[in-house]
């Protein structure tokens, strides 16, 4: 993990601005045949159906993607920030996580706005001490990068400025691609929740999305449980994800939450379900796990068929659902002996 001193006696950076952009930078710095003449114009849908894109670049499974926006809210003390570490080291570090699947080893950049350094010190202590990867520990000690708004001593700079924007960017290590925003709150001047405050932000996720960074924004959740302020912070995002804390009766001294997909923008039938992270704290390492949480067969069944459907054989569908081997052989074994035969 790396921390981002700010370029001294410089002023920050400039980011390209939407002109100086590339409408899509995958396109044109991949040796893509789509030519500017193409992207500079509306397509029919017979040029559309034929156009030949690079694929797509994933950074944790298929819910994170190069240049996708995501908002993961809950309320205070749930456990936001506990995940939203497990994801960027699980990016960083090409570490697998349930149920979402493996990480890239992209370069990750984590803008903290809230906790104190110590704090964050030893929660990223606890994390990488879990990892006995020793390949996977080296490549997150370069590619894992921190921001942290107590340790520069500063207010560096808001979200809902061009100026904070430029500060902010400053800091960006080379070739990042996910950036996440802890939190929402912190990073802007009238706590992200207004429409006018929020107009500004949304400018600035959309470049950093044309240049092909994805974003996670952290968010607090409102009185009624779902994410504060303007219902405007959902419109523009690929993915939302709210965790609601749990306790459990036979492990209270862990943290425990449950992990609902609230807007899938992509077609990713395995995340309908909702899932329960488990995380506690042993001789100095963080250890975690998920599981779906199925209230029924048929909801099981569903599930393995769906992650059957995509290629995923046996082992795998029992480590991205959650689910154990036996169930997941129990389950394939109904599905095929539902099919009805087919005759000579």
């Amino acid at each position: 993990m790396s921390y981002i001193p700010h370029p001294k006696g410089g002023k920050a950076a400039k980011p390209a601005s939407a002109a100086q952009t590339p409408a899509n930078p995958d396109l044109s710095d991949s040796g893509s045949p789509v030519s500017r003449h193409i992207r500079e114009r509306a397509l029919s849908l017979s040029e559309i159906l034929v156009l030949r894109l690079p694929p797509d670049i994933e950074l944790l499974g298929r819910l994170i993607l190069a240049g996708t926006l995501g908002l993961l809210y809950g309320m205070r003390g749930g456990g936001k920030s506990l995940l939203a570490m497990i994801i960027a080291y699980a990016i960083a570090g090409r570490k697998f996580v349930t149920p979402w699947g493996q990480g890239s080893g992209d370069a990750v950049c984590y803008l903290d706005g809230e906790m104190r350094i110590h704090g964050f010190q030893e929660r990223l202590e606890q994390l990488h001490a879990f990892n006995t990867d020793e390949e996977s520990k080296s490549a997150v000690r370069e590619k894992l990068w921190i921001v942290s708004r107590h340790l520069i001593g500063d207010l560096v700079g808001t979200l809902d400025t061009e100026e904070g924007q430029k500060s902010i960017e400053a800091y960006f290590p080379p070739k990042m691609r996910f950036l996440i925003i802890d939190n929402l709150s912190a990073w802007t001047s009238g706590g992200g929740e207004d429409l006018h405050g929020w107009q500004a932000v949304k400018t600035w996720l959309i470049q950093l999305r044309l240049r092909g960074i994805a974003v996670l924004l952290i968010h607090h959740a409102g009185k009624g449980g779902g994410q504060r302020g303007t219902s405007a912070h959902e419109d523009l995002v690929d993915y939302s994800i709210e965790v609601s804390p749990m306790f459990l009766e036979d492990e209270p001294e862990a943290t425990a939450f449950r992990v609902e997909h609230k807007k899938l923008r992509d077609q990713l039938p395995h995340l309908k379900s909702p899932y329960s992270f488990r995380i506690r704290t042993a001789d100095g390492a963080m250890r975690f796990s998920a599981e779906a949480v199925i209230l029924d067969s048929q909801k099981q069944l569903d599930l393995v068929v769906s992650l059957h459907e995509q290629g995923l054989k046996g082992k795998e569908i029992a480590k991205a659902s959650g689910l154990s081997e036996a169930t997941v052989s129990r389950r394939l074994k109904e599905h095929r002996e539902s099919r009805p035969e087919t005759p000579n």
